[in-house]
């Protein structure tokens, strides 16, 4: 299949300024939202370690679902005819946006 669609995703410090590192996804609407979470979740949000009784657990810092119809949102509803959908992420925070 052919790049059909980029997504820029971002790891931000204090500031909008202050970018750490980043990754652009390249491919076609159909598997965007795929390789976006899983980039994310590899790479750019935490997954907080707690115990219940004797198993592990690694929750995601954002609820999957939630993350999911996000960056779904983002790729059905952008215009094509222009450039990336950008996904800021910080300590405290996603910011998402088309332009």
């Amino acid at each position: 299949m052919s790049i059909t669609a980029s997504f820029k995703i971002g790891r931000f410090g204090k500031s909008n300024h202050d970018l750490l590192f980043h990754d652009i996804v390249e491919t076609n609407i159909f598997e965007m939202a795929d390789e976006v979470i899983e980039i994310l979740k590899i790479n750019y949000l935490v997954r907080p370690i707690s115990y219940k009784g004797i198993e592990r657990m690694e929750p995601l810092e954002y609820p999957e679902t939630a993350l999911r119809k996000a960056v779904l949102n983002a790729i059905i509803h952008k215009d094509y005819s222009s450039t990336y959908t950008f996904l800021r992420v910080y300590d405290d925070r996603l910011y998402l946006w088309n332009p």
